[in-house]
C-alpha cells in the first residue's frame, strides 16, 4: 500500500472511535475538523498533514475563518488524538502536532451574585 490519504486515516479512525463507543457529539467534533483539515488541504487524496501544514491551518481558523481561539482549540484537540490514533496505530511516525500550541483561550471566571441578587433568592 502506497501512502495513506487523510480520507482513509479518517476512516479508519472513525471505525476506531465508533468500537470505543465515543458520544455522538464528540464523534461529529473529530469528523468535522477532519473534514475542514482535509478540505483545507485540497479534498480526500491529500496527504496526511505536515507540521507546517497543521500551523498553516490553525492561522487559517484563527485569521481567516475568524473562528474564536476556544473553537480553534478544540478542532486543534480533535485532530491531535486523530493523529495520536495513527501514531499508536503504527501509520505515522511521529505526530506533526506534538509540541504545537494550542491558541490561548481567555479562561472565563463565574458571574458573581451581588448581595441584592443573594437577598432575593433567600426570599424566593
Amino acid at each position: 500500500m502506497g501512502k495513506m490519504t487523510l480520507a482513509e486515516a479518517k476512516e479508519l479512525f472513525r471505525i476506531f472511535c465508533q468500537s470505543r463507543g465515543l458520544a455522538k457529539r464528540t464523534l461529529e467534533i473529530y469528523g468535522e475538523a477532519i473534514l475542514e483539515l482535509e478540505r483545507f488541504l485540497g479534498g480526500p487524496d491529500a496527504p496526511l498533514p505536515s507540521r507546517a501544514d497543521l500551523q498553516r491551518f490553525s492561522a487559517y481558523l484563527l485569521y481567516e475563518r475568524n473562528l474564536k481561539p476556544t473553537t480553534v482549540s478544540i478542532k486543534l484537540r480533535a485532530i491531535r488524538s486523530f493523529l495520536n490514533f495513527l501514531l499508536r496505530e503504527g501509520l505515522i511516525e511521529e505526530n506533526p502536532m506534538h509540541g504545537l500550541p494550542l491558541p490561548k483561550v481567555p479562561k472565563k471566571f463565574p458571574r458573581i451574585l451581588t448581595p441584592d441578587q443573594v437577598a432575593a433568592l433567600l426570599r424566593a
